[in-house]
């Protein structure tokens, strides 16, 4: 039985069928990426452990098959998947494309893991593997130093790795429908993040440091239990858009009104405390109004509250302790 493919099979320019099941193979050669021709490939029951990402540079091939073989990589979801054949030389065109053009696009594979190839990219931009089963990211991930994009929605991820603060280029990173329990200093250390999606997590509590995050546009929150929104975030002067609906928020910092380029704000404005309901209800322009009079009123000593359909005494006044009586309030 045959043990080897000669490397010279890379030769054969006009290749278009190579069948080669029920051998002892245990790996492929390089060579076989310049069969531009072929359109199928057989390499069932044999020894083959690490599919070689070259397969992926096959664009014209049409069938392939590699059951029966103990592969390691691709992992077993993918080669024993639905329509295997497809989604393993899909997954290896994949990985091998993302070493040219920097961006890895690998959805709905149920991979546990991000492929380990990957981390030997260091031109690696993109990397989008939502809809997975990944719970961990590895201590490699530091190598990508110029990852810009990290989408991993929709898998089993709990926490950041500390690795991650070596992502100085990062801008995008989407952790939505995840298992995230809690944040730390990993985050902050992400000064470039622009766009952060955090939603449907377990989130109770966010870094009190935000301000580190000093480039964040948007900032999407909702779903988790968070309880608060810390102070420091209001330092965060490029925020456009914030949203922590379906959260335990009942309380906004008045140092939100400072936000001048806030663009859209989502709450669950009906349960809101400080402001009220009734403030809320009214939307941004609304709630950036009032929330900018209480800040002025530091300034000057008096606040007019007209005009803002106020049912109660709002609560927000007592924070106003190291005023003294010349404070007016006109409800």
């Amino acid at each position: 039985r045959l043990r080897a493919v000669p490397e010279s099979v890379g030769q054969l320019s006009r290749l278009n069928t190579l069948h080669v099941n029920n051998n002892n193979l245990r790996d492929l050669p390089d060579s076989l990426a310049n069969l531009d021709t072929l359109t199928d490939l057989a390499l069932q029951c044999n020894r083959i452990r690490y599919l070689p990402l070259c397969i992926g540079a096959l664009v014209n091939l049409k069938l392939f098959s590699a059951s029966d073989n103990p592969l390691v990589e691709p992992p077993a979801e993918v080669i024993n998947g639905l329509d295997s054949s497809k989604m393993t030389y899909n997954y290896n065109r994949a990985i091998f494309d993302s070493a040219t053009s920097g961006i890895l696009i690998l959805l709905s594979y149920s991979l546990r893991k991000i492929p380990k190839a990957v981390f030997e990219f260091a031109t690696m931009e993109t990397i989008m593997m939502g809809q997975n089963e990944v719970a961990q990211l590895p201590g490699s991930i530091s190598l990508l130093t110029n990852l810009r994009v990290l989408s991993l929605p929709d898998n089993q991820i709990e926490s950041l790795p500390p690795e991650i603060a070596a992502l100085k280029l990062l801008q995008d990173l989407n952790l939505s429908n995840n298992r995230v329990r809690s944040l730390g200093q990993e985050l902050l250390a992400l000064g470039n993040l622009r766009n952060l999606r955090l939603d449907g997590n377990d989130i109770a509590l966010l870094p009190d440091r935000m301000q580190m995050l000093s480039n964040l546009v948007s900032l999407v929150l909702f779903d988790n239990p968070l309880a608060r929104i810390p102070a420091s975030l209001c330092h965060v002067t490029t925020l456009t858009e914030l949203r922590f609906e379906e959260t335990q928020v009942r309380r906004i910092p008045m140092s939100l009104g400072t936000l001048s380029r806030l663009r859209a704000l989502s709450m669950d404005a009906s349960q809101m405390e400080e402001p009220r309901a009734e403030i809320c209800l009214g939307g941004l322009q609304v709630v950036m109004g009032y929330l900018f009079r209480f800040l002025a009123a530091f300034e000057t000593k008096g606040i007019d509250l007209s005009g803002f359909g106020i049912l109660q005494f709002p609560s927000e006044i007592f924070s106003f302790r190291s005023i003294d009586e010349k404070l007016t309030l006109g409800l």
